[in-house]
């Protein structure tokens, strides 16, 4: 019996991975059928979350102290955050996708 890919398509079913394992990006279209992909919620909420713990731990590090100059200098640091916690992620976890939502399939599109 076969067994389903983990970076499968969710529209088409083909396999979306790479070899080895981190070695692309997160795609955004499928290369086969041409959905739209995002990750699925749970691997978005990990990077969300771990992109919130760089952001506010670096600055710690750096020994910011106050409330309101650590959390400047958080927001500042959250978009850099967040490339690292998806390089992080993505390299050590196959991302799973499901549909982009709203994405509507016509007759006149391919």
């Amino acid at each position: 019996m076969l067994q389903p890919y983990l970076s499968a398509c969710p529209n088409c079913s083909r396999n979306l991975g790479s070899e080895p394992v981190g070695s692309k990006p997160p795609y955004t279209y499928c290369q086969f059928c041409g959905v739209q992909l995002v990750p699925v919620l749970w691997q978005r909420l990990l990077v969300v979350l771990l992109s919130l713990i760089l952001a506010i731990a670096f600055p710690l590090f750096l020994g910011i102290r106050g409330l309101l100059p650590s959390i400047f200098a958080a927001l500042l640091c959250f978009f850099p955050a967040l490339v690292v916690a998806m390089i992080l992620i993505f390299k050590n976890i196959r991302p799973k996708y499901a549909r982009k939502p709203g994405y509507v399939m016509t007759l006149f599109q391919r």
